[in-house]
């Protein structure tokens, strides 16, 4: 089973390649800014990212029920990136499953099963579209009718 531990670690320590799909920049997460303006330091900000906001994302994402800690680490950065609901959908669609978005039990089976159909291979690619949107909204900080809103896309209405 996947270790949360390790997840986060793998997630948020500095990669010492240039391109990690994995490494997320924690200082431009939306909530550690927040944090931060609020006048936290940051070893206790760190400790309340890690002990509370972290493990509720790992929860969401059932990192314990997980057996494979490389699709752990790519869901849980997936989950804090702020784009978890749109790869489950992806997920969903793609293996014929109910769409909702949710990481429900037939999800999870795909999760813990899809190893020989390729699931590891699509969920990089995945990824790597996803970041890829994501940079792009952040540069442009306009996206065909959505705005980008720290590490989540809201629709203009």
């Amino acid at each position: 089973m996947a270790d949360y531990i390790s997840t986060f670690n793998h997630v948020f320590t500095k990669s010492e390649v240039e391109v990690d799909i994995f490494n997320v920049d924690i200082n431009t997460l939306g909530c550690w800014q927040t944090l931060q303006q609020a006048g936290f330091e940051p070893a206790e900000l760190l400790t309340i990212f890690r002990q509370q906001y972290c493990v509720e994302i790992w929860q969401q994402i059932k990192g314990e029920c997980i057996r494979d800690q490389f699709v752990a680490d790519l869901l849980f950065k997936a989950a804090v990136r702020g784009y978890l609901e749109n790869l489950l959908l992806r997920l969903q669609n793609a293996y014929s499953l109910p769409c909702n978005g949710m990481l429900c039990n037939s999800t999870l089976y795909i999760l813990n099963h899809g190893k020989s159909c390729g699931l590891d291979e699509w969920l990089v690619w995945s990824i790597v579209y996803l970041d890829s949107i994501q940079s792009a909204a952040v540069e442009s900080n306009f996206v065909s009718g959505n705005h980008y809103c720290g590490d989540i896309f809201s629709t203009r209405h």
